[in-house]
């Protein structure tokens, strides 16, 4: 259990090499996890990865490494990853529209 989390903590500050490393040893760290393994990796996968590589990767990822009926998790994972990608482009677009204003006024 604590090369998954090693791994999901890396993805803090690295989101690349978190990815990297889930995907190149996925089975080894979800072993642990069985029988739960396919569960952790289709909903719970995009929610952790989202900004580690682009969506429709992700989610092709997803697919190819869980059974065909995990589709409905695969779709609340990707629905989380998605939220947050729009999440952090409205708040780039605020700090941009603040430090502009900002600078203007100076």
């Amino acid at each position: 259990m604590l090369r998954l989390g090693l791994v999901l903590g890396l993805n803090d500050h690295h989101p690349e090499l978190a990815w990297k490393m889930f995907t190149q040893n996925l089975e080894l760290l979800i072993a642990p996890h069985q029988p739960f393994g396919p569960f952790i990796v289709a909903q719970y996968g995009p929610e952790i990865f989202w900004n580690s590589v682009a969506p429709d990767q992700l989610e092709a990822w997803v697919k190819a490494h869980v059974p065909e009926e995990m589709a409905p998790n695969i779709a609340r994972g990707m629905e989380t990853a998605r939220y947050k990608l729009t999440q952090r482009a409205l708040l780039v677009q605020s700090a941009d529209a603040f430090v502009s204003r900002h600078s203007a006024l100076h």
